[in-house]
């Protein structure tokens, strides 16, 4: 695959002057990252999440909705055999 076929299927403009654009902003961005290289990280433990959070979930609880399968239907655009019809999707 060709770097023009790359820039295409992610969308980059077509124009010289745009693709030299973002062709900058790019390098930009990867001189920023580079900047990381530089950062002495050996005493820092590995982070799975930023925030710790202890238990954050809760147990599943079976709660009546107050409503059955008819009002659920009644309020359905379109409804067959006790299921809501939605479009198709793909």
């Amino acid at each position: 695959m060709t770097a023009k076929e790359i820039a295409k299927l992610a969308g980059l403009p077509e124009s010289e002057a745009e693709r030299s654009e973002v062709r900058e902003d790019l390098e930009k961005i990867l001189r920023y990252f580079s900047k990381l290289e530089d950062l002495d990280t050996g005493d820092i433990e590995p982070l799975v999440q930023p925030v710790y959070r202890e238990n954050a979930l809760r147990e599943d609880e079976v709660k009546d909705p107050g409503f059955g399968t008819k009002e659920v239907l009644f309020n359905a655009p379109d409804a067959k055999d006790d299921m809501i019809r939605v479009p198709r999707t793909i």
